[in-house]
């Protein structure tokens, strides 16, 4: 995921979404042939990737880093063991070394 705006860019990439669709062709042929629903699906599909998106932008100037760590542990639990730290720092908006010590003071805390 690439996000640009203004002074802020992020570069993103964790693990595959759509996993074995190679492009759009197919995805229109399975979705807006093949069901009935299909467009509508799409629409509110991606109205709630962009909500997600706006929410995720919307943390960097509102939240700290570490709230944004633990909102990541708490979203995405299942990633955290299958990425590299340097991966979750750059989605946290951090250097590693910062996170490592974020990591830190949230485990002394507990």
């Amino acid at each position: 995921m690439e996000i640009k705006c203004e002074d802020i860019y992020f570069n993103i990439q964790l693990t595959p979404i759509l996993a074995g669709v190679d492009n759009i062709s197919i995805m229109e042929q399975i979705f807006y042939k093949s069901i009935s629903e299909g467009e509508r699906f799409g629409r509110l599909v991606i109205g709630q990737v962009f909500i997600e998106i706006l929410q995720d932008l919307s943390s960097f100037y509102i939240d700290t880093p570490e709230h944004r760590y633990e909102k990541f542990v708490k979203k995405h639990s299942d990633l955290q063991q299958r990425i590299s730290q340097y991966h979750i720092a750059s989605y946290v908006g951090v250097k590693p070394q910062s996170l490592s010590r974020i990591r830190k003071r949230i485990s002394n805390q507990k």
